[in-house]
């Protein structure tokens, strides 16, 4: 069905162009655009169909733990293939199916005031109702030569801020395994003069699932470099356990799509209800005691909302 209606669009298209003037290409244009969107509209409304995950999501700051480290975009069957660190994993179901929607879903209107929310991820911004204790931008130390926040400099800052607040919670929000990726697999692929056009597409901030859907990389590179990521994400929050007192839990904001099937259309990145984007790991890492926690009056962050923005563009965000 949705192969006959791209035929047909096609078809149109080229009968408005041909028989048309320079404005008829401007429509044309702007036909396409619209009509591409209201696929993607339908994509996810097909997808979504009959899902269930909205009544039965998994509210992270329910749950019990000291530091909570949400490693972002990492998918159920990727950790557990690649995990190392010690404990027990079960599934739960995301509390949304982006980082927008996780952030909003999780934090807003909750009792924080014990808690401190260390991100890299430039979500944070939206939150208009919460009440953190602290929120600590870790994109004030991004790394403009790979347009995110590495994870080393995650744990360094974890670190500190428990040395601070030994009386506090603390989230820490790894950016990886998401795109764009740090893994020297990735950076062979945008290294390499062929295919042509793939260094260009990472210089101008265009995302690795429109290299995979555009057939600059093949699904295997793109799997291969995301498992990467999975690893270097595991390898630096288990580095970060272990140097944390009180209980540990690893999850994620959400899962990832990589070029599975949907009534016949491959999806990339996440936005979507489906099984890989919603279904996420809770490790629950051993503990020997449990932190001593005590709520404080929250402290006020200055935001930059523009400069934040114009990072989740880096980040695949149009």
């Amino acid at each position: 069905m949705l192969s006959d209606w791209f035929r047909n669009l096609l078809t149109e298209m080229r009968i408005i162009i041909k028989n048309g003037n320079f404005l008829n290409w401007i429509y044309a244009s702007f036909w396409l655009v619209f009509s591409v969107s209201k696929l993607r509209n339908l994509q996810k409304y097909l997808i979504s169909r009959g899902s269930r995950f909205e009544n039965y999501s998994f509210n992270p700051m329910l749950g019990e733990w000291d530091n909570l480290l949400i490693l972002d975009a990492m998918r159920m069957d990727y950790f557990v293939s690649t995990n190392t660190i010690p404990g027990i994993t079960h599934p739960v179901i995301s509390n949304g199916n982006s980082s927008s929607e996780f952030v909003l879903n999780s934090f807003e209107s909750v009792d924080l005031r014990d808690v401190i929310y260390l991100t890299a991820n430039p979500h944070h911004f939206k939150l208009k109702n919460h009440s953190f204790f602290k929120i600590v931008d870790a994109t004030e130390q991004w790394s403009d030569s790979y347009g995110i926040t590495l994870p080393h400099v995650m744990k360094d800052l974890a670190k500190e801020i428990i040395n601070k607040h030994p009386d506090k919670k603390l989230i820490i929000h790894f950016m990886q395994p998401h795109q764009p990726y740090i893994g020297s697999l990735w950076e062979r692929l945008v290294s390499d003069p062929q295919p042509a056009g793939l260094a260009k597409y990472q210089a101008s901030g265009i995302s690795a699932w429109t290299a995979a859907k555009t057939r600059l990389v093949t699904k295997s590179e793109l799997r291969s470099s995301y498992k990467q990521n999975c690893i270097i994400a595991i390898e630096f929050a288990k580095k970060l356990v272990d140097q944390l007192d009180g209980k540990s839990v690893i999850t994620a904001d959400h899962g990832e799509n990589l070029g599975e099937k949907y009534y016949g259309i491959e999806i990339y990145g996440h936005g979507y209800d489906s099984h890989e984007c919603r279904i996420v790991p809770w490790h629950s890492v051993p503990y020997s005691s449990r932190r001593k926690v005590s709520k404080s009056t929250p402290q006020p962050a200055e935001i930059n909302e523009s400069e934040l923005l114009e990072k989740l563009q880096h980040l695949g965000y149009k």
